[in-house]
Parts: C-alpha cells; structure tokens; sequence
C-alpha cells in the first residue's frame, strides 16, 4: 500500500532505524512529511509490527557501490523501474568481443565479464580485495509462495567472487574478466532437454535468461552461499531492489517479437490446490493477432476444458484464447516432481497493421486460496511485416466427381500453408492441394511466416452440385411435405424428383433458382 512506500522513503532519507523515531515528542515525520493520514499511519505500524522492532534489517540498506537496474537509476532504492533492464551488465564473446545475444547458441568455451560499477558512497571505497562482483544466471518461474519468483541461480563467477578495484566517490570502472563457460552450458542444455520434452507441438528453445550481479562490499555477505547453484527466498527484482549492490540484466529477450515470438517459464504450483491461469490486457491485441497460452504435457494433463467455450485447445501444448476474460482452470496436481511450464505465444496478422506498436500482456496465476501472481510480457509488432494470403479454386463447382486443386499465393518467403473446412479440420497442407468435396464447403486458408509466426488467412468457396438424396421421416409421410433448398446462382434448370424404397421415380418436379 501507499503508506509502506512513504514508510520505506522515510525511513532511507531520515536514516530512521526504529518505528519509535517516527513519533517524537508529540509530532508525527509521516503525518508532516506527508499529510499521511492518522489511519494510514498506524494500519503501516500494525503491518510492520511493535515500534521497538528494527527495521533496518528487514528493508533496503543504504550502499556505497551502483550496478544500475536501469538507465534512470540514481540509486535511490528501491529502484521504481518497471521492467529491469540493465545498462550496467554485459556478457561478450571471447573472440570477437560482441555482446552475447543469445546464450542458448553460446558455445564457446569462455566468454568475458563487462560490468559497470560506480562509488555513489561519498567517499573512496577499500580496495585491496574487499568488494567483489558476483555475478548469476537465473531461469524465470513463477509461483504463489513468490511474486515471479525464480529459484535457481547459477553461478557465472569464481565461488571468492570478482575483485573490485579502488573507486575514488563518483568513479566508475569496468569490471572484465575472461570466465569459464562450462557450468552454465550444461545448466543450459539440461534446461532446454526439459522444455523439448515438456512441449512435443511447439519445437521453440528458451531465451529468456536474466544475470543477477551482486556487488558485495564485504566479500560475499549479501549471498554467503559458496555453491555453484543457488536459491533466494524472495524474487529476483525485489531482491534486486533491497541494494544498491545489486541488480538485475536482462540477457534473453523478454519482448515477443520476430522470432521469440513465444516464451514459457517454469511455474511451481502446489500439490493438491487448484488453480488458474490467465491473461490481462489482450483486449487490445485480439483484432490484431491470435494469442495461445502455452502449456507443457503435465500442465495440459489437468487442463479443465468441458464448457469453457472461451478458450480452444490448438494441438498438445497450445490453447487460443478466444476472449480477453477466458480463464483456464486446472484441476490441482498430484506430485510437484513434473515439468509445470506455461508461457505466451503471439502471433500477429500479416495484413493488418495496428496504430501501436507494443501491446502489455500479463500472464496471470491464481492458487487457491492465495493472491494472484503475474508475469509481464510485451508483444511488439513489426510495422515493416505485411503480406495477404491469397487462395483460389481450379473449379468453383464440383459435379460430384471431380478433384478440385486449391492453391495459395506464394508470399516469398518461407512459410506454412495450411488449408482446413468449415469444420476446422485440416485438409492439406502446402501451396497446391487437392481435393474431392462431397459437399459444399467453405476452404480456409493459413499463411504462418516460419521467421516469425505472422499469420494471414484467406477463403475460397467450392459448389458441389452431385445429386442429393433425403430420406423422408417419418415415412410414410403426411399428405404435404416442406421441402427447403438452396442453388448456386448460376444453376438455371434443377429437378426434385420423389421415389418409392427400390428407386421407382413417382413424381419429378423442375424447381427454379428464385
């Protein structure tokens, strides 16, 4: 609430270090500082607990070294950024310097630490091997126990950490070393085998990896853990903001755009509870592309899907959300020993170009009985992408016996042709099918580009004019029977004619095209 912000903010900038201090001598600092009323004031004492209690070791702590979350941040924590991206962290390639782009291609055997840090502290820092740089690589996952919590760090640095040198207050230097690649390759590959065997429809590797840098004044007091794996209790962009020692980089792509078009991350659910999943603000999106939430082989196993008409199921692993307030219920687990990932997969309309550019997604998750979890996304559509599927008929009238090919407009570059009826069945797949209706249908055609899942979709419209019969029922029937029907446009001359059980024609009747 607000009054924990304002707590927080007065407690850093008056350097407060009990909840006595803010009462003193019949004033309030919250009430004056803030026009905070009485209410706001004493329901924060209540949430933080008796005013003897200290509170400097359960909140941000002033620090003397910066690795900035963001472009903006001053230090002055906790860090108000949205979406942790740091300016301060990168990892490059051994040979050619480069920044790494894609860690999961990684495949060098070393690759070189470049970290900023700056002494904001006032005053010139130790030196001489006391602070140290450590740096981490986390895989995001998601659960009720932790807002956006990941779990797993693994350790990219020497278990003593990186020794910072001198800064004089105000300096800044690049902490670069050359590292050994080899645990978090592996810790890579093992990631990646659990998401191939966890999703046999979709084929996608992960990207998404955030580094979590620490710069630990005393050595390693922040993590005291030596492991080369670790686990924090609390999420990583809080545990981000307790310092200004800490931050967060972001080396994987969180967008959904052009090729990551789809990203998943772990989710931790409880054994035994119910739960949901959701996704926020894709009103916006819905006339622009079709949005699946992404679901691993355990996860669609205890999907519930009997009368929730607001969502499909695509194929094993996929789910289309077919309105902004579908929700997907899921019947609770019973082991928490299986591979649980959910994620967003986007796929925008090649022929139709929105106003906006990027569209905020929130990935909602909802355990029983406990608050609701999220994980934010960003779908970012390519206004130089357009292309139109096209599809066209050799016949668009069928005597009953013919094949008929549908063909699609080659778009120029690589792309999936898929062709399905009325009823949504797929039909063929390719440029040029053929087929032999026996009724007339309604071919739709989908164009999905391979580089980055724009879609497009096209109809064309096949006649089948093969003779039709109807049986009569009851039969025999009453003195008079209704009989509706409907003709192509340009048939002119059309019979109805009514037989006995062994074909014997009765009547014939010439029926117009009225």
């Amino acid at each position: 609430m607000e009054a924990q912000d304002k707590f927080n903010e007065l407690f850093y900038t008056e350097k407060f270090t009990t909840f006595g201090q803010l009462c003193f001598k019949g004033s309030c600092s919250m009430i004056d500082k803030y026009q905070s009323g009485g209410v706001a004031m004493f329901k924060t004492w209540i949430y933080f607990g008796d005013p003897s209690v200290s509170y400097v070791d359960n909140g941000p702590t002033a620090a003397d070294l910066l690795i900035r979350d963001s472009e903006d941040d001053s230090g002055i924590e906790p860090s108000e950024c949205s979406d942790i991206n740091s300016p301060d962290i990168n990892l490059r390639d051994q040979d050619t310097k480069q920044p790494i782009t894609d860690i999961t291609g990684y495949s060098k055997n070393n690759y070189i630490t470049n970290i900023t840090i700056k002494n904001i502290g006032g005053s010139a820092s130790e030196g001489n091997g006391k602070e140290r740089l450590h740096l981490f690589m986390s895989y995001p996952t998601i659960s009720a126990s932790s807002k956006i919590s990941s779990l797993g760090y693994v350790r990219l640095t020497p278990t003593d950490g990186l020794a910072i040198d001198k800064l004089a207050a105000n300096e800044k230097k690049v902490v670069e070393s050359t590292l050994s690649w080899d645990i978090p390759k592996k810790q890579i590959q093992n990631y990646e085998q659990r998401i191939k065997n966890s999703f046999e429809s979709t084929g996608f590797a992960p990207r998404r990896f955030d580094i979590l840098a620490v710069a630990d004044e005393n050595g390693n007091s922040i993590i005291p853990s030596k492991d080369e794996v670790i686990r924090l209790t609390t999420n990583e962009k809080e545990f981000a903001k307790q310092s200004n020692s800490v931050s967060i980089g972001s080396l994987g792509n969180k967008a959904l755009a052009d090729e990551n078009f789809s990203q998943v991350i772990e989710l931790l659910p409880s054994t035994d509870k119910s739960f949901v999943i959701s996704l926020d603000k894709s009103a916006a999106i819905q006339d622009f592309a079709e949005t699946n939430i992404l679901l691993s082989n355990d996860l669609m196993a205890n999907l519930i899907t009997d009368g929730n008409e607001k969502i499909k199921v695509i194929d094993k692993n996929r789910v289309r959300i077919l309105s902004s307030d579908a929700v997907l219920e899921f019947r609770p687990l019973t082991n928490d020993q299986g591979n649980y990932f959910t994620g967003i997969e986007v796929h925008f309309f090649g022929d139709s170009i929105p106003a906006q550019k990027n569209f905020d997604l929130e990935l909602n998750y909802i355990e029983q009985g406990s608050n609701t979890v999220a994980e934010h996304f960003t779908a970012v559509r390519n206004s130089a992408v357009y292309f139109k599927a096209k599809a066209k008929a050799s016949k668009a009238q069928d005597g009953g016996k013919d094949v008929i090919a549908l063909e699609a407009d080659d778009i120029g570059v690589e792309a999936k042709y898929t062709w399905y009826n009325s009823l949504g069945n797929v039909v063929g797949t390719g440029i040029k099918i053929n087929i032999a209706p026996i009724s007339t249908d309604t071919y739709t055609l989908e164009v999905e580009r391979a580089d980055n899942g724009y879609k497009s979709y096209a109809q064309v419209n096949v006649a089948n004019l093969a003779p039709e019969g109807i049986s009569l029922s009851p039969n025999p029937a009453s003195s008079s029977v209704r009989v509706n029907y409907k003709l192509p446009e340009n048939i002119t001359n059309a019979t109805l004619s009514i037989s006995d059980m062994t074909g014997k024609v009765s009547k014939t009747y010439t029926i117009p095209n009225a």
